[in-house]
């Protein structure tokens, strides 16, 4: 299998996309998840930390937004006519998911307080969703952006 393809089966093989993402919509997510490798080169040796994550949907995120890709994303989600009425409100909320995830990468400690939780305790939550293998390597601080590219990619593309 290529790089994709081991993309593609850990995301088919997440319980929680299974879960949450209808059949209808799975070969979109598919084909942006076989994205990931090449979207998150420059992250993939980096541990998983609160920073780390919001950097790398930060980073998904602007890749959707370059040239036509949220176009042809939502065309396809949502078919032409949805995507005629619905398409520039669809840019401007990820443009300002951008914005709110350059706000909260700039002071984790402070949102972290503001929620009540710990950094490993956020980490370790539903809100992130790790399986029990790559929490225990995150627990022991040796679970990289790039394991979840290859086990888990639906973290980080979910709710980016």
């Amino acid at each position: 299998m290529s790089n994709k393809e081991d993309v593609v089966a850990a995301l088919r093989n997440d319980a929680f996309f299974r879960a949450t993402i209808p059949n209808d919509q799975r070969p979109i997510m598919e084909a942006f998840a076989a994205e990931l490798p090449e979207v998150l080169r420059d992250y993939m040796a980096l541990p998983v930390t609160t920073e780390s994550l919001l950097k790398s949907k930060r980073a998904i995120l602007a890749h959707v937004l370059e040239g036509d890709r949220l176009t042809t994303l939502l065309k396809k989600a949502m078919g032409v006519s949805a995507y005629t009425l619905l398409g520039g409100m669809a840019k401007m909320a990820l443009e300002t998911m951008l914005q709110s995830i350059d706000e909260a990468a700039s002071d984790i400690p402070s949102i972290l307080k503001h929620l009540g939780t710990t950094e490993e305790e956020f980490m370790l939550s539903e809100r992130t969703n790790l399986s029990p293998e790559n929490a225990n390597k995150y627990r022991a601080g040796t679970l990289t952006i790039g394991d979840l590219v290859y086990t888990q990619p639906f973290v980080l593309i979910n709710n980016t």
